[in-house]
């Protein structure tokens, strides 16, 4: 049994705590640049889309700033149109997030080019499962989901049409 180099480390009561208040304090903010860049759009696109001001989210932005709310976060999820899951999890978890996905956290797409995929996969599903064994589109997509995660296009323009890219 490989045990991780972080797993050892989180044997630490005070390290795991600290570390799971570093990655809320400076982990969302770097996530809510990073997605805003990955999309080519200002902090005042991004604070028109929220309904907040410009100022606020060069504040959120900042990972040293920490006075995050749960209703500045929600904005920013609907600016965004995506989900912020806030939810307690055993430390094995938060391990796996960490170590299995970090460089995935900023390629979120939103629910158009979710919603558009989803479509597109689901039709095509139906058009394999024709002739056959006569199963629920909805048990086809939960059966055989997309091999790798819909993703946003890294390329600015692509964004902007709502297209993904499967990496």
């Amino acid at each position: 049994m490989n045990i991780s180099s972080l797993w050892k480390r989180f044997r630490s009561r005070k390290y795991r705590h600290a570390f799971v208040e570093a990655q809320l304090k400076r982990g969302v903010p770097t996530q809510i640049r990073t997605m805003r860049l990955k999309r080519c759009w200002t902090q005042k696109e991004l604070a028109q889309k929220c309904d907040l001001e410009q100022g606020t989210i060069s504040r959120i932005e900042n990972p040293d700033y920490g006075q995050l709310s749960f209703e500045t976060v929600l904005a920013v999820a609907r600016g965004f149109d995506c989900a912020f899951i806030g939810r307690f999890v055993p430390f094995s978890q938060l391990r796996t997030l960490v170590e299995d996905s970090p460089e995935r956290d900023d390629l979120v797409p939103t629910f158009e080019q979710e919603d558009a995929e989803i479509t597109s996969y689901t039709e095509f599903s139906e058009e394999a499962v024709k002739g056959s064994i006569a199963v629920p589109v909805q048990s086809v997509v939960n059966i055989h989901p997309p091999r790798r995660p819909l993703l946003p296009s890294r390329r600015c323009g692509d964004l902007d049409q709502g297209k993904l890219a499967v990496v």
